[in-house]
């Protein structure tokens, strides 16, 4: 959810991690998948208040390259830990599903 837009109250997140095959998911917890297929991708590199430009640029390069969000989830890869490393070492991949 874009939270300039939505209320704080109605904003979602979701937090993944990666399991085996075999593997159960616990109780209270969803399983869910990222879809196979074409992402658009940006990396900041700084403080996760860029975030949010970092969000729209590459939204707006999508479409400037021709390309449309397709159907699936959206999300972020946080590289590093903001415990151990400079605010302006933190390192955040972002990735769009396109069509």
């Amino acid at each position: 959810d874009n939270p300039a837009i939505a209320p704080s109250g109605l904003l979602r997140s979701a937090a993944a991690i990666v399991i085996g095959p075999d593997a159960s998911v616990p109780a209270g917890l969803v399983e869910d998948h990222v879809v196979a297929g074409k992402y658009a991708s940006v990396t900041l590199i700084g403080s996760y208040s860029g975030l949010p430009n970092a969000w729209m640029t590459l939204k707006k390069l999508i479409s400037e390259h021709g390309h449309t969000v397709r159907g699936a989830a959206s999300y972020e890869i946080y590289r590093n830990d903001p415990t151990k490393v400079p605010e302006s070492a933190l390192r955040t991949e972002i990735y769009v599903p396109i069509a």
